[in-house]
């Protein structure tokens, strides 16, 4: 459990730790984290019934995102 409460490190604000994992957050923290399935995917259910499922590869497919800004105020400020 040390590994998630690190000393400070420099750099970094008061109260801010550099952690080399992500936290998990279980019941059981001393069992080693369930295996990575070969293909991962995202299943999406409502009551049950199968919605969408969407695969590392779909994700992948849609490149990266950019958004820009569109309220009032940032138009106004053009």
């Amino acid at each position: 459990m040390r590994r998630y409460w690190p000393r400070r490190v420099a750099g970094m604000p008061p109260g801010q730790r550099l952690l080399q994992e992500m936290p998990r957050f279980t019941d059981r923290p001393h069992l080693p984290p369930p295996r990575m399935p070969v293909e991962p995917r995202l299943e999406v259910t409502h009551g049950g019934a199968p919605v969408a499922v969407v695969s590392a590869a779909d994700l992948a497919a849609l490149g990266p995102v950019t958004t820009e800004l569109t309220s009032t105020a940032s138009r106004a400020g053009r």
